[in-house]
């Protein structure tokens, strides 16, 4: 990280765009209102436009904000190419053109959430976390029969042990009301974070969905390479690092 990385990454990121930008607070407002307030990944234009428009007239009025553009112009300018903080598509189902935020906005949304203040920092949870994912990162790389065997054995007698101890004292032994909520909030963070991800994968598989029409408009290529270049393309797809997360997921998903 050097001064002139900083520099491109500062004039190139929406992220950092958005937040530079004097609307910002206005931006993130009616954004927040309209996707994560009531969970919505996809806002119709004109709900978006409404939201918008009142939140406008309410700034307007108490004299706390002094732009002149209408609802529509904002829209048009949070959508385009150089600010990218929304996403304008026309769903295949609909006359209406609809939003969805962008990887960028979603970082956003996720950074300033983190700089609210918490009631407490769990650090239980995570350390357990930490662990189990070192113990599965250990098990899931060593070769060995024997040593798997070992570990797997182990597991058993500890679960045994459970299981006889519950048995013995009629009691199943449960998370107090601090290691529920500790829990709860990283699980809150988590899908988060797992949301802005998904962000991310799904504009990785439309530059290639984009690529694939580009090529299709070109002219100079048959139908049977159009198939072939979709086949590659999908292949690609599978076997990068992106690829293999993502299907890796969506297995454990339907399974």
């Amino acid at each position: 990280m050097n001064f002139v990385e900083l520099s491109l990454q500062f004039s190139e990121s929406s992220a950092l765009r958005l937040l530079r930008a004097d609307t910002a607070p206005l931006i993130a407002a009616v954004l927040h209102s309209a996707f994560k307030r009531e969970h919505c990944p996809v806002v119709p234009e004109s709900r978006l436009r409404t939201l918008l428009q009142a939140e406008l007239e309410d700034l307007r009025a108490t004299g706390t904000f002094s732009g002149n553009k209408s609802a529509q112009e904002y829209l048009v300018e949070w959508a385009d190419d150089f600010h990218g903080y929304v996403r304008r598509f026309q769903p295949p189902d609909d006359d209406e053109p609809a939003y969805e935020l962008t990887p960028d906005t979603e970082r956003v949304f996720q950074w300033i959430e983190s700089l609210r203040p918490r009631p407490y920092v769990g650090t239980e949870s995570k350390f357990k976390t930490l662990v189990h994912v070192l113990a599965d990162l250990v098990e899931n790389t060593t070769q060995s029969v024997d040593v798997r065997i070992e570990r797997l054995r182990a597991e058993q007698a500890r679960i045994e042990k459970e299981i006889a101890d519950i048995q013995a004292t009629g009691e199943a032994p449960v998370y107090n009301a601090t290691q529920i909520n500790e829990r709860f909030l990283n699980l809150l963070d988590t899908a988060r974070t797992l949301l802005g991800d998904f962000r991310e994968v799904e504009r990785h598989f439309r530059r290639v969905t984009e690529d694939l029409l580009v090529s299709r408009k070109s002219g100079d290529i048959s139908r049977g390479q159009i198939v072939g270049q979709t086949l590659d393309a999908h292949e690609r797809l599978r076997v990068s690092t992106q690829g293999q997360s993502f299907y890796a997921f969506w297995e454990f998903l339907l399974a």
